[in-house]
């Protein structure tokens, strides 16, 4: 099959390079120059400064930013004289097989490669520096450390006093600091190294990622952890011995892994013999239907016997803690934690005495963590040992500084130390390896199945809702059968069709068990209201007075050149409109559906209804599902903040099932009020979400997906009297924000940092990020107009277009962003003010506002075709009226028409009280189609044919190409209900 342009051009999407600082000194030949032994071809021998390592090297053909590092290696010149250097090697945290390893290759490197004569050891980890002298080391004497598990330097947690550390290394003469340690260390490490910058010091600073739970990120492994997997497997093999042996055996074996369940996954695989496997990524339970205690009595009595591996970081929240366990911390800072082993072996037996008494039943609990910590390294661990220490002392020989080498993809690569100490390395449980673990053993994946209860009592609320539905002209739409709803409605009772098969009453009350063919679908009571180079697109909200056909608007998109769009749910014939059409499409998830979505059925007939209908050849082309829309705001009270982790990872089960996981991702559009800081490198998630963002973040980096962010600089100018207004643009400011040596002339820039900054603290600082909403309304307050709103979004575009970046993202803007909005939508709420109905850079009939280039070819924005229009006739006051009679009738139209250009600020609040009262008929009168008798208000208004504009303020006239929802088909669906509540009443009163 052919390829596309498009898919061979995203081959070739730009590479964006990871550098490493590099020390300001005069360089010179490199001494590997002489060495017969180690350099013996000298022409491709040394690596260049165009050699590089690609981050990732599958590729989706997704535009998505790529990103290398400088390979490492030796270079042809160097910034160190070696008869001036002087070395220093330190461990830090927890025992690792190859620690040793590592601290001989890099005496010996040194020495023997580059012959620097002083080398020195800093004992019992940072603390060494300023609290011992440090140890002279050499060849000779590290000869056999690699044989010796370990570290001989020792090592400790804590003791992080950073003057005195950097105070030692000046006092000391050291220009050369090599720290082997764990994401702890790294971040000591990054301290000493902005330390040793701040103070302009000659010092290169290198970090050597050590941790037998790999739990480094960005780099392939860390060292040890092969070893410890090996190690794991006699642990393992003692276990299935003992439970085997056993009647009604189990053996339980407790490996590393606080955060990460690495070691318990690939001993697993290896082993064969394990019946379950508990990872820290994964919640489990005990008790109940799919709990752990059902699992293993039901293998035991198929084998007699079960092997359980867990890792020690797995089950933590289960453990009851005393308070003073709660804030239990090490030396090092880190949580402490209880031992899961021991508490799992004591559950088990309550477990068997309770449900099996006076049958025989045995735990055998093996706890190898300190045996296979503290081995030396096999030789899979000790030959990276030796190409980490190379390729470390390569790296800063050649001047490079504040780096952590490690390899990536197989080559060894020097990565900014910033980016590894915080970035980490979960299992991702949604890939393959995961589900290899599944199928080796068979175990559930502890998903707990919701049930839902509904009592009969009921019965009044249900009848009184659906009055409501046939009332309302605009209901919600049910996202199962596609019917009105009306705001009110608890249930859609319509949907009770699908719960015959599978519900079972008992008393008053019906109990549908979701994993059966009934679904049970809940509707929060609501509106359908939505809340490398960058790619512009554009929001297409729906919630309007007057809405345009989306065949319409889909030609307006294309004849604008707009390659991308955002619609804030599945509407069937907007997605129909986008069939063919080529504009790759975000489509959203209202927050109200999230409850319904945690169950893993509804998720499927969700994607089923939704998705798969829509995609394929000549199809809608989704790209993104976003589940919920700011679901975190503030304003919701953490309503839905359980919600989003269930509803999407079930949704990700559904596309794997459907087979499009690969091709369409998912995502969760976050208000910029998810993070905050005063200064955008101190960004970070407010504490409340840390847990659900860490949780969140970790998903989004294991499906390839971007963070999504709407950042709105127009509502902290409207929110904050006190907030520079040039701040909110991209012309420059008098009022800069200056974070160290970072200055910011713009709210976007100083929003986005601190997102990057609040990322990058929970270890993923180079996620892309895609902004899902941003722009300027032109109308409905003071600061909303025309004038502004151009202002700001054509400053948007060319900043972002110009790909300058951010401050603590040069040269990367954001991967995409979506201009909000696309049409005004009259019908939105105006409780946050009456701008939210007038964000559209083009009116409601399609018409651009201003002009507005938005770099995608065309230099003007172009008008909507075709538009019908009612006739040239408008509803105003009549001259003879009395405006103090006219005040009742003037609230009533604007109470369901649209009059917010009325209010201060907006554009028709200078009319005058006649203008006023003109402005709010005509709004009514065109919203009822222009029935003259929407015109009549007792005698006060009257129709003309001469248009009543004034200046800025246009007198609307309404369009007749309303779309599909027809009057008509909503009254057969208002039916359709009634009936439906008739049958429903009919079969419970049976059934009672």
């Amino acid at each position: 099959m052919a390829e596309s342009e498009s898919d061979i051009s995203n081959l070739f999407k730009p590479i964006y390079l990871k550098e490493v600082d590099r020390l300001k000194v005069e360089s010179q030949p490199n001494p590997l120059d002489d060495n017969p032994y180690f350099n013996t071809h000298k022409q491709a021998f040394y690596f260049s400064e165009t050699d590089v390592v690609l981050r990732q090297i599958d590729n989706d053909l997704s535009p998505s930013p790529r990103f290398a590092y400088r390979r490492a290696g030796p270079r042809k010149l160097i910034s160190f004289d070696p008869p001036n250097v002087r070395a220093a090697i330190l461990t830090c945290g927890g025992l690792c097989p190859g620690l040793n390893t590592v601290i001989r290759e890099l005496v010996v490197g040194l020495s023997n490669l580059y012959g620097v004569p002083h080398i020195f050891g800093i004992t019992a980890g940072y603390r060494g520096f300023y609290s011992a002298d440090p140890l002279p080391l050499a060849p000779n004497l590290v000869r056999n450390w690699h044989s010796v598990g370990g570290t001989l330097l020792q090592t400790s947690r804590g003791g992080f006093d950073l003057l005195k550390i950097v105070d030692a290394i000046q006092y000391r003469a050291f220009n050369q600091v090599y720290i082997i340690g764990g994401d702890g260390t790294m971040r000591g490490a990054v301290k000493i190294f902005d330390e040793i910058r701040r103070r302009k010091l000659n010092v290169a600073v290198v970090g050597i990622p050590k941790t037998v739970d790999n739990d480094v990120g960005i780099i392939d492994r860390s060292f040890g952890f092969q070893t410890a997997v090996e190690m794991a497997q006699q642990a393992i093999n003692a276990a299935h011995v003992e439970a085997e042996s056993a009647v009604n055996g189990i053996g339980l074996v407790k490996l590393m892994g606080r955060s990460t369940g690495h070691i318990a996954l690939h001993a697993t695989l290896s082993s064969r013999d394990v019946d379950c496997c508990l990872i820290p990524e994964l919640d489990f339970y005990l008790e109940g239907e799919g709990g752990l205690f059902q699992f293993l009595n039901q293998r035991l009595k198929e084998n007699g016997h079960a092997v359980v591996v867990v890792a020690e970081g797995a089950g933590q929240d289960l453990i009851p803690r005393t308070d003073s366990q709660k804030q239990g911390r090490d030396e090092s800072g880190n949580m402490v934690f209880l031992d899961v082993g021991v508490w799992l072996k004591s559950e088990l037996t309550k477990w068997w005495a309770r449900e099996h008494p006076g049958e025989l039943f045995t735990v055998k609990y093996i706890d190898p963590t300190y045996m296979i910590r503290a081995v030396h390294a096999n030789a899979t661990d000790n030959l990276y040992c030796t190409l980490l220490a190379h390729s470390a002392i390569h790296g800063v020989m050649a001047g490079y500084t504040g780096f952590v080498t490690g390899p990536i993809n197989g080559n060894y690569a020097y990565i900014p130390l910033e980016d590894v100490a915080h970035a980490s390395n979960p299992v991702h449980t949604t890939d393959h390896k995961w589900s290899w673990v599944r199928s080796v053993t068979n175990q559930p994946d502890f998903v707990r199945r919701f049930v839902f209860s509904l009592w009969m009592g009921f019965e009044d609320v249900w009848f009184g809702a659906l009055l409501i539905a046939v009332k309302l002209r605009h209901g919600t739409i049910c996202a199962y059968c596609k019917l009105a709803l009306g705001s009110s409605l608890k249930l859609c009772i319509v949907c009770l069709k699908s719960l015959f098969d599978g519900v079972w009453f008992s008393g008053r009350m019906i109990e549908a068990r979701v994993g059966a063919a009934a679904i049970l679908m809940w509707m929060v009571a609501s509106y359908s209201c939505p809340m490398g180079e960058s790619a512009i697109g554009v929001n297409w909200g729906t919630v309007s007075l007057h809405k345009l056909k989306p065949s319409t608007v889909v030609g307006l998109l294309k004849d604008n050149k707009i390659p991308k769009v955002k619609v804030f749910e599945a509407e069937a014939d907007v997605l129909k409109a986008l069939m063919g059409s080529g504009i790759q499409v975000m489509l959203g998830i209202p927050n109200e559906m999230l409850p319904l979505l945690s169950t893993s059925a509804a998720a499927d007939l969700w994607l089923r209804q939704n998705v798969s209908a829509y995609i394929g050849k000549a199809g809608s082309d989704i790209r993104y599902i976003a589940v919920g829309n700011e679901p975190f705001l503030t304003s919701y009270n953490g309503q839905y903040q359980n919600l989003v982790m269930p509803a999407i990872q079930n949704l990700q089960q559904s596309l794997v099932k459907a087979n499009i996981a690969g091709y369409i991702k998912l995502v969760v559009p976050c208000n910029a009020d998810a993070y905050e800081s005063l200064l955008p490198s101190q960004g970070a998630f407010r504490p409340e979400l840390t847990q659900i963002m860490t949780q969140l973040v970790q998903f989004l980096n294991s499906i390839g997906a971007p963070f999504v962010v709407n950042i709105y600089p127009f509502l902290s100018l409207y929110d904050n009297r006190d907030f520079p207004q040039d701040y909110a643009f991209f012309e420059g400011t008098t009022h800069p924000v200056t974070d160290g040596n970072n200055v910011y002339t713009n709210a976007f820039d100083g929003n986005y940092d601190t997102l990057v900054a609040a990322l990058s603290k929970l270890g993923y600082g180079q996620m892309p990020i895609v902004i899902g909403e941003i722009g300027w309304p032109s109308d409905g307050a003071i600061g909303a107009n025309i004038t502004a709103a151009k202002v700001f979004n054509q400053g948007l575009i060319s900043h972002v277009l110009s790909n300058k970046g951010t401050p603590l993202r040069p040269g990367a803007p954001p991967m995409d962003i979506y201009i909000f909005s696309l049409l005004d939508e009259g019908a939105k709420s105006i409780l946050p003010g009456g701008f939210e109905r007038h964000w559209g850079i083009f009116s409601f009939d399609g018409q651009a506002k201003y002009p507005l280039n938005l770099g995608l070819g065309n230099k003007e924005l172009k008008n909507a075709k075709n538009v019908q229009y009612l006739p040239s006739r408008w509803c105003v006051a009549s001259p003879t009226s009395d405006a103090q009679n006219v005040a009742n009738y003037m609230r009533i139209a604007c109470s369901v028409a649209d009059c917010t250009t009325l209010d201060y600020g907006g554009s028709c609040n200078g009319i005058g009280e006649k203008g006023n009262i003109s402005y709010a008929f005509n709004s009514y009168y065109q919203l009822q189609m222009q029935d003259s008798r929407s015109c009549n208000f007792d005698g006060l208004g009257m129709i003309t044919s001469r248009d009543p504009s004034v200046g800025d303020c246009r007198f609307l006239v309404g369009v007749t190409d309303k779309g599909s929802d027809s009057s008509a088909s909503q009254n057969k669906y208002q039916w359709w209900l009634l009936v439906a509540f008739l049958i429903v009443k009919i079969i419970f009163s049976f059934s009672i």
